[in-house]
């Protein structure tokens, strides 16, 4: 029999440690996640074009009494996969589960360094 080992025998458990510690590189769903929380950022501080002006909607807008979530993005809901993964859907869910400290940040590039640490140590990974 042949000292080779399959391809399969290769698989993420070596590259991941590697990635993620070493490199502190994020999986392409938390990149994606990134990227999603970049936008809705630049939405809540104008910095979109005016076509987005409407893209999301605060729940204090929809009423005018103070509740816990009157902060939080409002979610319309949709029967559908395809409505399940839009950019709006993902936005809403990405968004509300960041923590306040990262949320109110004023400053761009401040706000994309603590959300990338924010989801590097959601890796338990040091910087």
């Amino acid at each position: 029999m042949s000292n080779f080992r399959k391809r399969s025998d290769f698989g993420s458990h070596y590259s991941k440690p590697l990635f993620r510690k070493v490199l502190a590189v994020l999986p392409l769903e938390d990149i994606n996640n990134v990227a999603t929380a970049i936008f809705t950022y630049k939405f809540f501080n104008n910095m979109l074009p005016s076509t987005f002006d409407t893209f999301f909607q605060l729940n204090k807008e929809l009423h005018e009494y103070n509740t816990r979530g009157s902060k939080k993005i409002h979610m319309k809901h949709g029967r559908t996969n395809y409505k399940k993964h839009t950019t709006r859907n993902k936005g809403y869910h990405i968004w509300n589960k960041l923590p306040t400290e990262i949320l109110q940040t004023k400053k761009f590039q401040i706000f994309k360094n603590k959300l990338k640490k924010y989801y590097l140590k959601t890796m338990n990974v040091e910087i």
